[in-house]
């Protein structure tokens, strides 16, 4: 057996050994740890630092191509979600999880997580979806009622230090991309038109003060024969 610790300080040093109290904010034993027969430091067990673990909140699982199994309670609770000291991160380690997929749900719905998003990053679409990455999709989907869910391509920080989501466009069924797209079209060619019809608008405005303007000279000219009438 090798040479045990004697001092806290060694614990935290050890390559071998480990105590629960010098374990770090975001590692738990395995459960299949066992602490050392025997031997204690002032009546605390002691464990093997290989029986250590790294631990993650679902989200940080979802970036290593992992997700939580369905009604998993989380193996430890921390403060300190995102550098926000008051918010509570739920910890789960790796035999908590399966590999990240996307799946229809029983109804024959897109999935959505919490937030009402679809990750994408991480793994295939589910069976028949596609990614419609067009700036309008969710409000097209929703004008005509087509089932879909927005796209989380990935995350980004904000000035405040926390992750926020990247929306692009949505996940919706593949047959329902036609109908986005030349739906699409159609509003932007309804842009383009009352673009154009304020720019004809504003050039009739303009050519009437004009032609007003010349008239006012001419009348007053002639009315009161003279060659320059200042305007203001």
């Amino acid at each position: 057996m090798r040479w045990v610790p004697e001092t806290l300080n060694e614990f935290k040093n050890s390559k071998y050994y480990t105590l629960v109290s010098t374990i770090k904010k975001y590692q738990g034993l395995l459960p299949s740890a066992k602490p050392v027969a025997d031997r204690d430091f002032k009546g605390e067990q002691i464990f093997m630092r290989k029986d250590l673990t790294e631990l993650h909140t679902q989200e940080r699982w979802r970036k290593h191509s992992r997700q939580v199994r369905p009604g998993e309670a989380p193996y430890k609770i921390v403060k300190g979600l995102y550098n926000d000291q008051e918010r509570m991160a739920d910890l789960f380690g790796f035999w908590q999880t399966i590999p990240y997929s996307l799946k229809l749900t029983h109804d024959g719905k897109i999935p959505a997580n919490q937030y009402g998003n679809i990750e994408i990053f991480n793994g295939p679409l589910p069976l028949n979806t596609i990614h419609v990455a067009l700036p309008k999709a969710a409000l097209i989907c929703r004008k005509l009622k087509l089932d879909h869910v927005p796209a989380v391509v990935g995350f980004e920080k904000g000035p405040t230090g926390r992750s926020h989501p990247c929306i692009v466009g949505v996940v919706t069924f593949r047959e329902n991309q036609r109908v986005i797209v030349e739906e699409m079209r159609r509003w932007e060619a309804e842009a383009r038109e009352r673009e154009g019809e304020k720019v004809r608008k504003r050039a009739k405005q303009v050519w009437r003060q004009l032609i007003r303007a010349i008239l006012v000279k001419k009348y007053v000219q002639e009315v009161y024969n003279r060659d320059e009438v200042p305007f203001a």
